[in-house]
């Protein structure tokens, strides 16, 4: 069988196979000393020292990487190996993060060529267990071609280590000669790769930061890749050292179902794979099962011993689900040297009667047999008696499944086929998606083993693979098969193409002729009186019977704060067919609670003829989620990026706050969100100042207030979360809830800096994410918020622009790095003005420290939001300190904090990364204290991208001028 990959899924979630034990919280930049090889070694013959391979050459030893122990590499020319004996299928490897080739190691990887006398060589030299395998570049150079004459890097040394036991690797970097070319920004790659780029660690800086300077990330490079000029040459021994912890237990993978029937499927035996990624053996190493959700189950199994490399199957004890819902299965080790591999999580639905393997992720391949014909099919175990009424497969987005004959099949433990739906042809809207074959005829399963799948029939002209897939490393056994089309031979495993996505559907009687069924209802959980009507309610609706339904009957009613009825006709519905019925627009006129039923006529099986849905009527809030807690999490894990809905504005309305569930996750404290508010082309019209998440926050809805509130009007925007990246700890920072067939047009992501339009995500159910609108803006806009010390006192000073029903602003105090804010004072505001207004207040009795300070700026109507936070120090030491600014990225307006040790004459200088000169403000003599200068990106017309902001202090005892630096972001 042949197997099509296609696209994979958009964004992580809380699920992690990866065997890469290498982290970027582990990596290492020092000083050290470049020794060349001299004589030492062996010369590595490559045909050219232009787009070339090398044969296999051998390491010495065997180096353990990514869950393999490599005796040998294979050099590409181009600044890069490839451990193992197979060379790279393509020698033009310019950035080995969007190769496909795995475990390559890449010091420095663009397009290089032979410099002066360029050679390579290996040498491996101490004795066994500390050998060291040393890979040189000697005297390489960038690639240039006509027009140019002469490259920017003339020659370079440099050196890949490869330690035996600790399987440490170094890259150590000796002598670069500047070449003729202009000096330019060479965007290279540096790092290491196991399966994929997400298995990877990087070095990263700017052109024109030093070696020295470079950081590392987890994951593809989001902004600087890691580039170099000529005029910022690395200090021969510059080192990037890549640690793999000698202690590292990693959780493999677990083995159970996503979706098990709350009685046919149990007892159900989870399992988990479990390896030895370290140098050290593991004695009676503790892995944890624990099951919670709508179901909750833990127990605990010992491996007794674990050798380096060693893998092993733990079975836990069986466990019984009771309650329909949702469970998190996570499978857990303890604490080791690499905690990123320590636990997997798997999200599993507890269903009336459906068997299936896949999670509610969509799928990352397809199968099939191209142009020939069999039976794809996947193997269940039924407890008890059930007949088998459906199947469900999800067919890939590929138009060359459409026009296919499919059909469903069970077979029984021999592989005779038993049942059988009728021919179906592919059409174009089941692309996508999972098609459900009924059977006219359902047949028994008796406690046993079965199988259900597809029947793919034979394509003589064009191939296709109607089949969906998920990845699944290290495939479970007895699960997934294939047989020839007529069945009558046992069907042989297959344990190479991932988890095929086909779901067995048991019920404890055979399908009845007549079932119509509402199978969901897509309105609004919250919905603003005045900006969200009219309103347009959509149900989905099948066909679960057996037999065709003519012009079936749809009815909507809402009751309770407000009423409305509609009905629709559906002409005619297929067995095992959907329809997405929309009802009539309604415009509820009272702020309340709704109950919105959809609902067929009663048929053979009145069991699923309605679906309800709570409705809170609100003054300003949008939201698709239901009054219930979320069911799962989602984020970038160590990555950034945007997590976002869409929703559709009636009139005009100012968008003033974003509402998210955070996650009850431990790992979401400290982290760094912020929320933001798009246009339809997906650029930031609107942002909060960054916020930290505290414990407190886990497990409710956070609200994020914007700055400035942008003004929408009669148009669909955007409004979400901004997760920063965290290259130690992966988190999931927003709420979802399970939504069988998920909707269209409402849930998204976006890169982080916005500005393309953001890409429709429908396999994650809702986002928990909220709009809130109002006729004005919030009740105050701050022109400014600063502070300074002076003689143990706080000075606070603001400044507002504009009021609307404002009533007070309360100010509130915390000792830095503490989450307790306590309220220090009260001042009046004037309430309604739209002329400059300015207020004080003075904290006195100050202790040494870094105190910050808001205001809570309450409306005559109760309602509040907060300022941005200014940071003062206070110390007794005698210095000058310039701290990072805040907010950092810049929208709007950000504050730049600086310390004054002494009495000096004080400037401010913004430039631009090329050097120019934007902004110079003469602050003039000012006494020791801390103060606060702000800085307008919106004034000064800045665009988005890096800037630097300077300091300048003439210490006024001593006349010594001084000067600091530092970068800011701007996103506008």
């Amino acid at each position: 069988m042949k197997k099509l990959l296609l696209i994979l899924s958009l964004f992580a979630v809380n699920v992690c196979y990866s065997q890469f034990s290498y982290v970027a919280a582990n990596a290492i930049n020092t000083a050290g000393t470049y020794t060349d090889l001299g004589l030492n070694g062996t010369v590595i013959a490559t045909t050219d020292f232009d787009e070339a391979n090398s044969t296999p050459q051998n390491i010495g030893f065997s180096f353990f990487y990514n869950g393999t122990a490599f005796t040998q590499f294979v050099l590409n020319t181009n600044g890069l190996i490839k451990l193992g004996a197979t060379a790279p299928a393509d020698v033009q490897i310019y950035n080995a993060l969007t190769s496909t080739e795995t475990n390559l190691i890449y010091p420095l990887n663009l397009d290089l060529q032979g410099g002066t006398a360029p050679e390579y060589r290996v040498f491996t030299s101490g004795a066994a267990p500390n050998r060291v395998c040393t890979i040189q570049f000697k005297n390489v150079s960038d690639y240039y071609g006509l027009p140019a004459t002469a490259p920017q890097f003339a020659d370079m040394d440099f050196q890949i280590k490869l330690y035996e036991t600790t399987n440490t690797i170094e890259f150590v970097y000796g002598a670069f000669i500047a070449g003729a070319a202009a000096d330019a920004v060479t965007i290279i790659k540096a790092g290491i790769k196991g399966n994929d780029a997400v298995s990877s660690v990087n070095v990263t800086k700017a052109s024109a930061t030093a070696w020295s300077a470079g950081t590392f990330i987890n994951d593809n490079y989001t902004n600087n890749s890691f580039n170099i000029r000529k005029t910022v040459l690395p200090v021969p021994g510059r080192t990037f050292r890549f640690v793999s912890p000698s202690n590292d237990a990693q959780v493999s993978n677990i083995y159970t179902l996503g979706k098990i029937p709350v009685t046919y499927g149990s007892p159900h035996i989870v399992k988990a794979l479990i390896k030895n990624g370290g140098s050290n053996a593991f004695t009676n190493l503790a892995v944890n099962l624990n099951v919670t959700g709508a179901n909750t189950f833990t127990n605990l199994q010992t491996i007794p011993s674990l050798p380096p490399g060693a893998s092993v199957m733990v079975s836990f004890t069986a466990y019984s689900p009771a309650v329909i819902g949702t469970n998190t299965v996570t499978v857990s080790i303890a604490a080791d040297g690499n905690n990123t591999n320590n636990t997997v999580v798997y999200t599993q639905a507890v269903t009336a009667g459906i068997f299936s393997y896949a999670d509610n992720f969509t799928n990352s391949g397809a199968i099939g047999y191209n142009t020939a014909a069999g039976l794809i099919v996947n193997k269940y175990t039924l407890t008890g008696n059930a007949y088998v009424t459906n199947v469900n497969v999800f067919i890939p987005n590929a138009t060359t499944n459409t026009g296919n004959t499919v059909y469903a099949v069970v077979l029984d433990a021999l592989g005779t086929i038993v049942a059988q739906s009728p021919n179906y042809v592919i059409l174009a809207g089941d692309l996508g998606t999972y098609k459900s074959f009924l059977f006219a005829v359902s047949p028994l399963v008796n406690g046993t083993d079965f199988f259900v799948g597809l029947a793919q029939t034979a394509n003589a002209t064009t191939g296709y693979f109607p089949v969906g897939t998920q990845a699944e490393p290290f495939s479970r056994a007895g699960a997934y098969f294939t047989a020839p089309l007529a069945g009558g031979a046992a069907p042989v495993a297959n344990t190479t193409l991932g988890r095929f996505m086909i779901e067995a559907v048991v019920a404890s009687t055979a399908l009845a002729n007549n079932d119509a069924q509402v199978s969901n209802v897509y309105t609004l959980g919250k919905i603003p009186v005045a900006y969200g009507s009219p309103h347009i309610v959509k149900a989905l609706v099948r066909n679960a019977g057996a037999s065709t339904i003519n012009n079936l009957a749809v009815t909507l009613n809402v009751t309770g704060a407000n009423t409305f009825s509609n009905l629709q006709t559906v002409t005619s519905l297929a067995p095992g067919a959907s329809a997405t019925v929309s009802f009539a627009g309604y415009s509820p006129a009272n702020i309340g609670t709704n109950t919105v039923t959809v609902n067929v006529a009663a048929d053979d099986n009145n069991t699923n003829n309605s679906v309800l849905y709570t409705q809170v009527v609100t003054a300003g809030t949008f939201s698709y989620a239901d009054n219930a807690t979320n069911s799962g999490a989602i984020g970038y894990n160590n990555a950034a990026g945007l997590i976002v809905n869409k929703y559709t504005l009636t009139g005009s309305a100012y968008a003033t706050n974003v509402n998210i569930f955070i996650p009850n996750a431990a790992s979401n404290t400290g982290n760094t969100i912020y929320a933001v508010v798009l246009n339809t082309a997906g650029t930031i019209i609107g942002q909060s100042a960054n916020y930290v998440i505290a414990a407190g926050d886990l497990g409710t809805y956070k609200s994020l207030p914007i700055t400035t509130a942008p003004l929408i009007a009669n148009a669909d925007f955007f409004v979400g979360l901004a997760q920063t990246a965290n290259a130690t700890t992966g988190y999931f920072p927003v709420g979802i809830q399970a939504e069988l067939s998920t909707r269209a047009g409402a849930y998204y992501t976006a890169p982080l800096a916005g500005g393309t339009a953001p890409v429709e995500n429908a396999t994650l159910g809702r986002f928990m994410i909220e709009a809130v609108v109002a006729a004005s803006p919030l009740p105050v806009k701050l022109s400014g918020f600063s502070g300074r010390i002076q003689n143990n006192s706080a000075f606070l000073n603001w400044f507002t622009s504009f009021e609307s029903n404002n009533d007070r602003f309360e100010i509130e105090k915390s000792l830095s790095g503490s989450e307790t804010w306590l309220k220090i004072g009260t001042v009046t505001a004037v309430g309604n003005s739209t002329v400059n207004n300015k207020y004080q207040f003075t904290d006195a009795g100050l202790s040494n420290g870094s105190w910050m300070y808001r205001l809570k700026i309450y409306d005559k109507d109760g309602k509040f939001t907060y300022s941005q936070v200014v940071i003062l120090q206070l110390t007794g030491k005698s210095m000058f300190v310039l701290e990072q600014n805040y907010p950092n990225p810049v929208t709007d307006v950000t504050m730049i904090r600086y310390e004054l040790g002494k009495d000096a004459m004080v400037t401010i200088e913004l430039y631009s990364m090329d050097g120019k000169k934007i902004l110079a403000q003469q602050k003039g003599k000012q006494l020791k204290g801390s103060y606060n200068s702000p800085l307008d990106a919106v004034s000064l017309g800045l665009s988005s991208g890096k800037y630097v902001y300077r300091m300048i202090v003439q210490d006024l005892a001593t006349g010594e001028i001084t000067a600091y630096k530092k970068e800011m972001n701007v996103i506008r």
